[in-house]
């Protein structure tokens, strides 16, 4: 009981995205500003961080946006954070319009992502709670959802009393350095493009990988035909998750503020497969689609893809002009 005292209050009253430092920066970032130029703000993983560029967005629909991407950003975190921006908690001066979030998933970290440093911190007590409900929606048997509860409750206590856990909470109560932190941000405003030649030791790992073979592209292809273009053999639809998103979408709405979820090319089919039968229910206009592959299939190709799973700068560009143009036609009302 002690133990789960503790790991509440760490949830609750620690800084949100405290073990995230990729987010927490950003935030940081945008709370030092004496005033918010942005109203428009990009949410979701790597798919985000490093494929909009926000001077292209900009350019295109007169905005003037943020990207708040972050590589391996989980559903939780992504819906945390959308609700942080819809409520404006983080800087009184925001100015918000328009969020998009990449398509999120609410599933349980699995196998060797556990275990790695983000994995560590993809769950907080909020975030355990919303997992927590959406296990019990599913059409399982009682002893098998108390069996995922109990294995994501242990996962959760063991990354948080985990050395250096506590190291880092500390630490994120104090911002340090900050100017060296946000220079980065000063010209992209978040966007991190791929570009060969200047990526970390992962991504390089990543991209040669890709070059060695890189008829996976004609795989993600045919699994976008299959589940998004003609959405058959997909999981049965996760009404928690599409309660979940709908009511941001709403809150957002009577805030005056639109919600866009994103569905972003290239993606493992296992994701669409799961992520479809949500995604054609929601409301259209609040949604975009860019997985498309008849509309949008040069994003399928080697010449736009910095790996199997990401584009390149020349593929990103393209791909903001696209959502850009999305973003238009939606606001034209067609």
């Amino acid at each position: 009981m002690l133990l789960c005292t503790i790991l509440f209050l760490i949830g609750t009253m620690a800084p949100p995205f405290w073990g995230n430092d990729i987010i927490q920066d950003k935030l940081d970032y945008l709370d030092a500003m004496d005033e918010l130029p942005f109203d428009s703000y990009f949410i979701g993983s790597s798919r985000v961080n490093h494929q909009i560029d926000c001077a292209i967005f900009d350019k295109i629909t007169e905005s003037h946006s943020f990207n708040l991407g972050c590589p391996a950003l989980s559903g939780f975190e992504t819906m945390r954070l959308a609700h942080l921006l819809v409520d404006q908690q983080y800087n009184e001066e925001s100015k918000v319009k328009n969020i998009f979030i990449g398509m999120p998933l609410l599933d349980f970290n699995k196998g060797k992502n556990i275990n790695t440093t983000r994995g560590s911190y993809f769950y907080d007590s909020a975030a355990f709670i919303t997992s927590v409900k959406n296990l019990a929606s599913k059409d399982i048997t009682f002893k098998r959802k108390l069996e995922k509860i109990s294995f994501q409750f242990s996962i959760a206590l063991k990354n948080t009393f985990k050395l250096g856990s506590f190291a880092d909470l500390v630490g994120s109560f104090f911002q340090g350095d900050t100017k060296q932190k946000f220079k980065r941000f000063e010209r992209s405003r978040g966007y991190i493009p791929l570009v060969v030649g200047e990526e970390n030791s992962s991504g390089l790992q990543r991209r040669t990988d890709f070059l060695k073979d890189t008829t996976i592209l004609r795989v993600r292809l045919n699994e976008a035909k299959m589940y998004v273009a003609k959405r058959k053999n997909l999981d049965e639809k996760n009404e928690f998750l599409f309660k979940e998103i709908t009511a941001l979408i709403n809150k957002a709405k009577n805030k005056g503020i639109n919600v866009y979820v994103v569905l972003f090319p290239k993606s493992n089919g296992v994701i669409y497969k799961k992520a479809m039968n949500v995604f054609a229910e929601l409301d259209p206009a609040h949604t975009i689609n860019l997985a498309k592959p008849g509309k949008y299939k040069d994003f399928y190709f080697s010449k736009f893809s910095y790996d199997k799973a990401h584009l390149n700068k020349r593929g990103s560009e393209k791909m903001t002009r696209a959502l850009a143009d999305e973003f238009m036609l939606i606001q034209s009302g067609q």
